[in-house]
Order: structure tokens, then C-alpha cells, then sequence
């Protein structure tokens, strides 16, 4: 699907309803820095329990009450794309910072020790001291409450949790002209469905209920071998549907199955 960003002015800022995590959580950022580094937020609160940053000096910084981990200067550039992912597993926090552009692991830290509360409330900006840059996907994730900030329109002034809870953010002294929203790429969306048959042997019977079906998915334009699923079943009505993470929306496939004993192939399988 389409994806865009928000636009930020360092002036105005992302609310979003508030995200709290005392144990063990995950996280991940996409964003581009401004034309000229200063110190600003890219995710955090009013006040101290927890924020992301980047500085002047070309490091970030990730806070959870108490600094939990200040990245070398000079890593981060103007006018560049970066993911911070941040993991907490029994109170052993994993960081990485990776420049995305050039697919490169700039700075990493593992079984950091931090329990302290992580709470955000913002985007954008923490603390008063906003962004003013592109912050392009926010991922936020624990027990109980797991959101996914990504956008597929460029208009209005809400950000969309896709991730199941409704928890969405809302834009505030920002642009409201579209110029808000920025267009960065298409981006591959997992758990689409594939809907195929009906199918039939070489003498035109029904495959119906047919057990022990394996498919092979090829991407449509490369011929490359993508997936391998086994242990399906086709329906009454010898069709196979099927839902899965693996299967990218929008995509078109090429499909060959066998249930051992007919095989065949499907020359165009779109997902939906």
C-alpha cells in the first residue's frame, strides 16, 4: 500500500492516547532527520518517563526515567533515514540504531538492565522540544496494548493504529493543507489472502477436500520462489483460501501445487 509520513515543523507534535510499559515491550521508529541536526524528540512525554531523542552532535539518546543508552556522536546525518528498534525482555533492554538508506547497523547495545515504567505520550516531541523532521512509521508493542502508527492517506489530522487497538494519534500544529503527510514508497503489508480453484485433475474431476495439499508461490515477476506451505486443504468446492502473514497484499503470485498425486499450476494468484 501507499505510505506516508507525517511532516513535522518544530512547532506542533503527535498526541496519542497514553502508552504505558512497566515489563517487557517492543519498539521501532522510522524517520528522516531535518535538513540541519538540533536536539529534538522523536517520541516521549510531558515529562521524564521516557523519551527517544536525537542531538546536534549526531547522536541519539533512549531514556526509560534513567538513561539507559547515549549512542557515539557523529553517527546520525541531515536528510537521512534511520530506525531505532528498542526491545525489553526480563528487564534486558536490546538498542539499535540502523541508517536504512544504506541497510547499515550503526550503533547496538544488548542486555541493557533497565525495569524502569516506560511511558509515551507523544510523537514528535518530548519535553517541549519537537521535531522537525519525517517520522514515517511508529511501532509500540506490549501485553495488552500493541499499535502500529502507519498511514495510507494523505489527508486529515489523525494517524491511524493499524494494529488492532484503535488507538489512534492526532496531529496538532501541524499543517493541515496536506502538506502534512509525505509520500515515501510503497510498503509490503502482510496478511493478505489468496482465494484459487476451483481445482481439477488432468481429466476435469473436482478436487474436492482434497488433504495433504503443498503450493509453491513464485513472485510473478522475478519467477523467484517466495514461499513453501504444506499441509493445506482445499474446500468442498475444490478451492483453496487462505490467510497468512506471508502473503503480501496487492501482490501477484504464480502457484504450484500437489497433493502427491495430481499437481498443477496456477499462472496468476492475486492477494487480496
Amino acid at each position: 500500500m501507499a505510505n506516508y509520513g507525517v511532516v513535522f515543523n518544530g512547532v506542533g507534535n503527535v498526541s496519542l492516547p497514553t502508552w504505558t510499559a512497566a515489563a517487557d515491550f517492543n519498539s521501532s521508529v522510522l524517520f528522516k532527520t531535518p535538513a540541519t541536526l538540533a536536539t529534538e524528540g522523536i517520541t516521549g512525554n510531558v515529562g521524564s518517563a521516557g523519551f527517544i531523542a536525537i542531538f546536534d552532535d549526531g547522536s541519539a539518546q533512549f531514556t526509560a526515567n534513567d538513561v539507559v543508552h547515549s549512542t557515539p556522536v557523529s553517527l546520525i546525518e541531515p536528510d537521512e533515514i534511520y530506525r531505532i528498534d528498542i526491545n525489553r525482555v526480563a528487564g534486558l533492554i536490546d538498542f539499535t540504531l540502523t541508517n536504512v538508506s544504506t541497510d547499515t547497523v550503526l550503533d547496538s547495545a544488548s542486555n541493557l538492565s533497565n525495569t524502569d515504567v516506560l511511558s509515551y505520550t507523544l510523537i514528535g516531541d518530548t519535553q517541549g522540544l519537537v521535531f522537525n523532521g519525517e517520522i514515517r512509521e511508529v511501532i509500540l508493542g506490549r501485553s495488552g496494548d500493541a499499535r502500529h502508527y502507519l498511514s495510507d492517506v494523505n489527508s486529515g489530522s489523525v494517524w491511524k493504529d493499524i494494529g488492532g487497538g484503535a488507538q489512534d494519534a492526532t496531529l496538532n500544529g501541524l499543517a493541515t493543507d496536506g502538506s502534512q503527510w509525505q509520500f515515501y514508497g510503497v510498503v509490503e503489508v502482510g496478511g493478505g489472502t489468496i482465494t484459487v480453484g476451483p481445482f481439477k485433475n488432468n481429466t476435469g474431476d473436482l478436487l474436492a477436500n482434497k488433504s495433504n495439499v503443498s503450493i509453491a508461490l513464485y513472485d510473478a515477476t522475478t519467477n523467484e520462489l517466495e514461499y513453501e506451505l504444506t499441509g493445506l486443504s482445499f474446500d468442498a468446492s475444490g478451492f483453496l483460501i487462505r490467510t497468512d502473514d506471508l502473503f503480501i497484499i496487492d501482490k501477484v503470485y504464480i502457484m504450484m501445487f500437489s497433493d502427491g498425486v495430481d499437481v498443477g499450476v496456477i499462472s496468476v494468484v492475486p492477494v487480496l
